[in-house]
């Protein structure tokens, strides 16, 4: 494995203001539409396929209408005759997530996130962030109604189920390379070779070293790479894993006659890629991750929401309650236990934790001229608290006159909504962090066994 070095760059995921989102334009073959009149059924539960519902099994819910079990049919937006936006054409198994990979019966079971909302920190949960993520989430597939992908923030998990002992079955989990800037990569490609697991080193603070307190954050650098999770037997609850478990390390339980995975590690790192040489990384701690397949193929952890897409809107959307991805059925997402949000807008994969206010510090973002710590609370409501002080290259916390991470009861610190000594919301002593929560949706598609560093940086 070989480790690249880089600088964190400004991204597109903390611009504001400059990052126009605009529709695609509708390049997919419809003649051959599916009715979309018939009402959404239920959530595929136990002996349900991925076109059919099945009996309403343990992880079903009884549809609204449609019958128990059912899944939405596809609508005039699903693509009919695109074989590259399906592993075994448009009603094949994944075929309602637009799956280019068929997990059944493997031994390997890999999937890619596919859509992401952030619910939480407020910086983060507008709609312009949304449409950025929403691009970074996708894969460049004009024809399969997703022209606007450019990658560089998609998600992978890998469960190797080789080993007929379930506690010696490993589940990765890591940000992959796949980025089609600063030049296109032919999806093709892309689809038949697998992505790739992002692994390298995150060096250098762009405002200089901080100095941190003992117990008061990971200074740089950071090695981003995916988190191994050994399956476990039995559920468990976060609260009690807090503190058994090192730095890259995780747990996952597994049901694979409910098709659900549970995943918790105590550390990772969130990679948001300009392009294919570097971006930001920023450490996530205290990670649960729930993910809801449709049945037990695993091939699709929600749906492309293609009946309630329309040409009109080149079968896409920049609204972040009515989006392209979501559950099997609108009216029972997310999965019981998924959050406290209902309907469209949220979805089968849940992703909750939380970042450290003394880690955002050590994140610069050269586009916003500002470091992590000022804009994930809001820029505005940072500068307003006088959080958000501009130094010689731009806003930082560290330039404010009350910033001391030394002082006790979190006195120097920003007032976070989050406190990482109990993972639990802030109080007037505690608040040195921020809560996390991301929706999703996954289909499967291949991962390469090795990790891949980024690549280096274009001369200039």
């Amino acid at each position: 494995m070989s480790k690249q070095k880089w600088l964190g760059v400004g991204t597109g995921v903390l611009i504001a203001g400059v990052w126009a989102f605009t529709a695609c334009k509708d390049t997919i073959d419809v003649d051959k539409p599916l009715p979309i009149t018939v009402a959404n059924g239920g959530g595929a539960g136990v002996g349900g396929t991925d076109t059919e519902g099945g009996p309403g099994g343990a992880s079903g819910t009884a549809g609204a209408t449609g019958g128990a079990g059912g899944l939405t049919p596809p609508g005039v937006c699903h693509p009919r005759d695109v074989p590259a936006c399906f592993v075994a054409g448009p009603d094949g198994p994944g075929s309602e997530c637009l799956a280019v990979r068929d997990n059944a019966g493997k031994d390997r079971v890999q999937f890619r996130s596919t859509w992401a909302r952030t619910i939480a920190p407020a910086g983060n949960a507008d709609d312009l962030i949304y449409s950025i993520l929403k691009s970074r989430s996708q894969i460049n597939q004009p024809d399969c109604h997703m022209s606007m992908g450019t990658g560089g923030f998609i998600l992978l998990t890998d469960w190797d189920r080789s080993n007929p002992t379930i506690t010696e079955q490993i589940v990765r989990t890591g940000y992959s390379t796949y980025s089609n800037l600063p030049t296109a990569i032919d999806p093709t490609t892309v689809i038949r070779d697998g992505l790739c697991f992002a692994e390298y080193d995150f060096t250098t603070d762009l405002q200089g070293p901080l100095a941190l307190p003992p117990g008061r954050g990971k200074p740089l650098p950071w090695h981003a790479a995916p988190v191994p999770a050994k399956r476990v037997a039995a559920d468990f609850n976060v609260a009690d894993m807090i503190g058994k478990l090192k730095e890259g390390e995780g747990i996952a339980y597994i049901d694979e006659t409910a098709g659900t995975i549970h995943g918790y590690s105590p550390l990772g790192f969130v990679s948001v890629l300009d392009n294919r040489s570097g971006g930001l990384t920023i450490p996530i701690r205290e990670t649960e991750i729930k993910v809801k397949f449709n049945n037990g193929t695993f091939n699709c952890a929600g749906r492309f929401r293609s009946d309630v897409m329309t040409p009109d809107t080149s079968c896409d959307s920049s609204d972040q309650k009515n989006p392209q991805w979501g559950c099997t059925n609108d009216s029972a997402c997310p999965p019981p236990g998924f959050g406290t949000e209902t309907g469209p807008g949220t979805g089968p994969v849940y992703i909750e934790g939380y970042f450290l206010i003394t880690e955002l510090e050590q994140v610069y973002s050269n586009v916003l001229q500002a470091t992590l710590c000022v804009t994930y609370p809001g820029q505005q409501r940072s500068i307003d608290e006088g959080w958000a002080v501009r130094g010689n290259s731009g806003l930082t916390c560290r330039n404010s006159p009350k910033w001391n991470p030394a002082l006790p009861d979190d006195a120097g610190l920003p007032p976070g909504d989050w406190c990482s000594k109990t993972n639990s919301k802030a109080t007037m002593t505690c608040h040195d962090a921020y809560h996390s929560l991301t929706y999703g949706a996954a289909q499967a598609f291949n991962i390469k066994e090795a990790t891949c560093p980024l690549e280096p940086p274009a001369q200039q």
